[in-house]
């Protein structure tokens, strides 16, 4: 168990992406901040940089995942009240520097709901999104 810092009931973690190569965890979270970590083993996260990363007014993190074979970090937001959400592309070194933007609304005829999260398959290089119901790949 790693308590995780800087979280508080109003500010709970909406996603989590591990880079096992270089021990690091990604964390974003509701004050819509990302903090990466570094994991030396035990029970204790070292803080190694934190950012708020440049997402549209209202938008807030949903999710995040990592490309570790390419170093790219991606994360998710949602506008409340809208359709699907934004999927954001960086470099993981630095996480708020946006190298691109996809907006996701739907998956083939199904308009999503609202992005909760991602994940990333480094073998068949593809970037996965949900809404909690519908997946797209």
């Amino acid at each position: 168990v790693l308590p995780v810092p800087n979280t508080t009931p109003n500010n709970p973690v909406t996603g989590l992406a591990y880079n096992e190569s270089t021990n690091t965890l990604y964390i974003t979270d509701g004050s819509n901040v990302i903090r990466w970590y570094s994991v030396g083993g035990g029970c204790q996260l070292s803080l190694i940089f934190r950012c708020i990363p440049p997402i549209g007014a209202g938008e807030v993190l949903t999710g995040c995942a990592t490309d570790d074979l390419n170093g790219l970090i991606f994360y998710s937001t949602a506008l409340p009240g809208t359709p699907g959400g934004r999927v954001y592309v960086a470099p993981q070194t630095n996480p708020c520097a946006v190298i691109c933007v996809h907006f996701i609304a739907n998956c083939g005829t199904l308009t999503m709901g609202p992005l909760v999260g991602l994940a990333f398959d480094s073998c068949a290089r593809v970037l996965y999104a949900t809404d909690g119901r519908v997946v797209v790949g």
